[in-house]
């Protein structure tokens, strides 16, 4: 077959109309990831991290969570979040800057003693927080702002009413960290 100037011409408009076919569907793939893509994370399976609620004895001394004991190490965008900092402890795309030996709950007006916490979130969700007193039994729960958005960063309090060896339990989506602390008010 033999083309002809005018028969190229002719197929220039069609030319532009599949080379915009073909531009709009890869913008739109920048904007919207398949589902399961790095971008939208994959909805992991449930998971479990830490000590289980009713698995520590209140007879011991209390059993406060160390980086250590974390079954395996954080990715490498948890530790720059955590200024490179590997005192990090989770798993399952959930992790927590574990409060350190020295860190005091301050008081605050509606009359606890709140501890912060920084958490680290690797796909998106709510984060949950809880505490269970591992003396007492006592619970106490935290709304978190959703000012951080859904994915990365979160900070966060927990509201203790009195000092001593907490059971912190924060969960996204079907992962749970659990984590003990060992609660001091600032004096």
């Amino acid at each position: 077959m033999t083309c002809t100037r005018g028969d190229l011409r002719a197929l220039i408009p069609l030319l532009g109309i599949i080379l915009a076919a073909a531009a709009s569907a890869c913008a739109s793939d920048v904007r919207r990831p398949p589902t399961g893509s790095a971008s939208t994370g994959p909805t992991p399976a449930p998971t479990r991290i830490g000590p289980q609620p009713g698995t520590l004895r209140k007879d011991l001394p209390c059993p406060v969570t160390r980086p250590a004991d974390r079954p395996a190490p954080p990715p490498p965008e948890a530790i720059r979040w955590n200024s490179g900092n590997d005192g990090l402890y989770g798993g399952g795309g959930l992790w927590v800057a574990l409060p350190t030996s020295d860190s005091r709950a301050t008081r605050w007006p509606d009359g606890k003693h709140h501890l912060k916490m920084g958490w680290w979130r690797a796909f998106d969700g709510r984060l949950k927080l809880g505490a269970t007193s591992l003396r007492t039994g006592e619970t106490v729960t935290e709304e978190l702002s959703s000012g951080y958005g859904t994915r990365g960063f979160q900070a966060s309090t927990v509201g203790f009413p009195h000092p001593g060896c907490w059971l912190v339990t924060g969960s996204l989506g079907a992962t749970e960290v659990n984590f003990v602390v060992d609660v001091k008010f600032e004096s």
